[in-house]
């Protein structure tokens, strides 16, 4: 399997700012028509362009009922 540019629509950011998961536009070639989501640890970085993050907040959030059960989390 060769490389690959694939645009990259945004990131998740693990507790200490480092990049964990890369969210991706699809393959031109593949069969998936949304983006997709690598593992950090699964990509290659051959471009980078670089911005800054604020300290991650840790928040309590409550979800409501309905989302409990949509989750299956009650």
């Amino acid at each position: 399997m060769g490389t690959e540019e694939l645009e990259v629509i945004s990131h998740s950011l693990d507790e200490d700012g480092r990049i964990e998961q890369y969210i991706v536009t699809a393959p031109e070639k593949s069969q998936i028509s949304s983006e997709i989501v690598l593992e950090a640890s699964e990509v290659t970085i051959t471009r980078e362009q670089s911005h800054k993050h604020p300290p991650k907040k840790k928040i309590k959030v409550e979800m409501s009922m309905s989302k409990r059960r949509k989750m299956g989390v009650m």
